[in-house]
């Protein structure tokens, strides 16, 4: 089952590092979650990128540093 992004989030902040499905998630909404993993210090996988241009994959990457792994 796929969570919207506030559910994502709100797991994520009940601590955990997880695995989260990328596909029909904008980049604005994966940038939201990656916020709160920074805040947090967990790490998050981001898996089915393919819908997301270089240039966003390279926005998700600074934005995360070591706290974001994608699988690409």
């Amino acid at each position: 089952m796929s969570r919207n992004t506030d559910n994502v989030i709100r797991i994520l902040k009940a601590g955990g590092n997880i695995s989260v499905d990328a596909k029909g998630r904008n980049t604005d909404n994966i940038l939201r979650i990656v916020k709160v993993a920074v805040e947090m210090n967990k790490v998050v996988t981001f898996r089915n990128l393919d819908d997301h241009n270089t240039d966003n994959i390279l926005r998700i990457v600074k934005a995360g540093g070591d706290n974001v792994v994608l699988e690409i």
